[in-house]
């Protein structure tokens, strides 16, 4: 058989359909998720997809995994206490007080300071 007719019998729809069948349902040999593993190694989502995932997850009332819904008794601490004891009383970070308050619409601790350092 010629290199050509050879190669142009491994595109064949009909020898990929029973190959696919074949395999389905079988797990993927561990050299085969390695290598797909480090192809997408330092990959991202392109922003069409990003946009259609968080479409979804909005349609379908689900969150992003690991998302942690903030409390009502925690929106209370943080539009009352200042940003370092809310970070002691909640357990997050200042990003997630500061992103917060912001949300919340709770004006910066410092809102009254100039930052130039004139009076």
């Amino acid at each position: 058989m010629s290199p050509d007719k050879a190669h142009s019998k491994n595109r064949d729809s009909e020898r990929c359909r029973k190959i696919a069948e074949a395999m389905h349902g079988k797990p993927r040999p561990p050299n085969v998720v390695e290598a797909v593993r480090q192809a997408h190694l330092g990959t991202h989502h392109s922003d069409e997809s990003r946009r259609r995932m968080s479409e979804e997850h909005k349609r379908r009332g689900t969150l992003v995994p690991g998302t942690i819904l903030w409390t009502p008794e925690e929106d209370e601490l943080v539009r009352t206490l200042p940003i370092v004891e809310a970070m002691k009383r909640t357990g997050r970070t200042r990003y997630a007080i500061t992103s917060r308050r912001h949300r919340l619409g709770v004006p910066r601790e410092d809102a009254g300071v100039r930052r130039s350092g004139l009076p």
